[in-house]
C-alpha cells in the first residue's frame, strides 16, 4: 500500500507542475490574445483572464456539496476533461467567436478564456482531493512534506512555463497554441496512469483506528434532526476559529503571490528599465529561489518539530514567518534603485511568506477531521477567490496612484492583513 500511495503521489505531483504550466506560457506566446488588455491600464480584463480561477473554486465547491468523499473515478475523470478542454479548446477555431468583431486581435481572447476557465473547473475536481488525500495516506513521519510537494510542483510548472514560453517567444519555435495542446497531451498521460491505481489506495474514506487516534482537536457536529440548508459539515467550519483564522491567512497569502505574479515584471520594467528577456530570467530565479525554497525550508523544519498537527508550533512558525515576510515587504520601496537590495527583500518576501504553506494547508485540512472533506473545498475555494479579488483591487490602487507606489501599497497591505491572521490563528491554536 504504502508504495502505491507514493507512486500515486508522484503522477499527482506531476499532474499539479502540467496544469500550472498554462498561465506562465500564455504570457509570453499569446500576447495577441490579451493585447489592449494591460492589467494596470484595464483591470476589468483581470477578471476575465481569472475566470479560471473561478472556474476552479466553483467546481470544488461543487465537489464539497455532496457531502461524500470525491470517488476514484471522478477525481481523474475531471482531469481528463480538463486536459480535452485544454488541447481542443487550442486547435478549434470557432468562427462564431472570430466574427464577433471585425478586430482581428480580439479573436483568441474568448478561445482562451474559455479554455482556461474550462480547464479549471474540470481540475479542481481533482485538486480538492490532493490535499485530503495526503492527510488520510501520508505518514507521520513524512505527511507534512508530502503536503508541501503539492504547492512545490505547482511553482515549479510555473516557473517551466516562464522558461518554456520565453525562449517559445524569442525563438519562435512553437505558437500558443501548440504549447497548449502539449501540455494537454502530457497532462491526458498523467491522468491515464492515475486511473490504472486501485481505487481503494485513491479514494479517502473514514480514518482507520490508528488514524483516528492521531487526530487533534476535534470539533463535535451537532447531532439530532438537521433542518438547515447549511451542511452540518460547513457548521462545524464556521464554529472553529482555528480553522476561520487559518483560512483568511492562506487567503492573504494566495492573493499576494498572485498579486505579485501579475504585476512583479510590469514593476521591474517601470522601475529598472530592464529588458523583457532580463525580466524573465529574473523572475524565474526569484520564484525558484523564493517560494519554492520556503515551501520546502519551512516544511522540513515543521516536519522536525512533529509536523502540522502540532497546532501550537505550527502557528507559531506561520505567524513569525509571516512577520519577516511583511517586514521585508516594508523594504521594498525603501531600495531606490538598487537592484541588489530590491531583489534582497522581493527574495525574502517571497521566501519567508511561502514558507508556512504547508503548515497552512494541513492545519486546514486537519483540524476540524470530520469535515476535512468540505475543508479542503473551502480553502481552495477561498485561497482561489483570494487571487481574483486581491489582484484585481490592486489594479484598480495601481491605475488611480501609479504602477510602482500601487504595486508597493498593495503588496505591503496584503502583507499586513497576511501577519494579522496567523497572529491571531495562533492565538487561537
Amino acid at each position: 500500500m504504502a508504495k502505491r500511495a507514493c507512486n500515486l503521489l508522484s503522477i499527482a505531483l506531476l499532474a499539479v507542475a502540467m496544469y500550472s504550466l498554462l498561465p506562465a506560457q500564455e504570457s509570453f506566446v499569446a500576447p495577441q490574445a490579451l493585447r489592449g488588455a494591460s492589467l494596470n491600464e484595464n483591470p476589468s480584463m483581470l477578471a476575465q483572464g481569472n475566470v479560471q480561477q473561478e472556474g476552479r473554486s466553483i467546481q470544488v465547491s461543487m465537489a464539497a456539496t455532496g457531502g461524500e468523499p470525491t470517488r476514484f473515478p471522478l477525481v481523474f475523470l475531471g482531469l481528463l476533461a480538463g486536459t480535452a478542454a485544454v488541447g481542443l479548446l487550442r486547435v478549434v477555431k470557432v468562427k462564431a467567436w472570430q466574427r464577433q468583431s471585425c478586430l482581428d486581435r480580439h479573436s483568441y481572447r474568448p478561445t482562451l478564456i474559455a479554455a482556461r476557465a474550462l480547464g479549471g473547473l474540470c481540475w479542481g475536481l481533482a485538486a480538492v482531493h490532493y490535499p485530503t488525500w495526503v492527510n488520510r495516506y501520508g505518514p507521520a513521519d513524512k505527511r507534512t512534506l508530502w503536503m508541501a510537494g503539492i504547492n512545490a510542483m505547482l511553482l515549479t510548472g510555473i516557473v517551466s512555463g516562464y522558461v518554456v514560453g520565453g525562449l517559445s517567444r524569442a525563438t519562435g519555435a512553437a505558437s500558443w497554441e501548440f504549447l497548449y495542446l502539449m501540455e494537454g497531451l502530457l497532462m491526458l498521460g498523467c491522468g491515464i496512469c492515475g486511473s490504472r491505481f486501485a481505487s481503494d489506495v485513491v479514494q479517502v474514506g473514514e480514518p482507520e483506528p490508528a488514524k483516528e487516534a492521531e487526530e487533534a482537536a476535534v470539533t463535535e457536529v451537532a447531532a439530532g434532526h438537521d433542518t438547515s440548508f447549511v451542511p452540518k459539515e460547513l457548521r462545524a467550519l464556521g464554529r472553529s476559529g482555528l480553522f476561520l483564522c487559518t483560512l483568511a491567512a492562506g487567503c492573504f497569502q494566495s492573493g499576494s503571490v498572485g498579486f505579485m505574479l501579475y504585476f512583479i515584471t510590469q514593476a521591474l520594467g517601470a522601475i529598472f528599465h530592464w529588458s523583457a528577456q532580463t525580466i524573465s530570467i529574473v523572475v524565474s530565479i526569484v520564484i525558484t529561489v523564493g517560494p519554492i525554497g520556503g515551501i520546502i525550508l519551512g516544511a522540513n523544519y515543521l516536519n522536525s518539530v512533529g509536523g502540522y498537527r502540532n497546532y501550537r508550533r505550527a502557528n507559531a512558525m506561520t505567524a513569525v514567518c509571516a512577520i519577516l515576510s511583511l517586514l521585508s515587504g516594508c523594504c521594498l520601496p525603501l531600495a531606490g534603485s538598487s537592484p541588489v537590495i530590491y531583489g534582497a527583500a522581493n527574495l525574502g518576501l517571497l521566501l519567508f511568506g511561502a514558507a508556512p504553506t504547508a503548515a497552512i494547508n494541513g492545519i486546514a485540512v486537519s483540524c476540524v477531521p470530520e469535515a476535512k472533506h468540505f475543508a479542503s473545498a473551502t480553502q481552495f475555494a477561498a485561497q482561489n477567490l483570494a487571487k481574483l479579488l486581491i489582484p484585481l483591487l490592486g489594479g484598480a490602487v495601481i491605475d488611480r496612484i501609479g504602477l510602482v507606489r500601487g504595486y508597493h501599497t498593495v503588496t505591503i497591505g496584503a502583507l499586513i492583513f497576511y501577519a494579522m491572521a496567523a497572529c491571531t490563528a495562533y492565538l487561537q491554536a
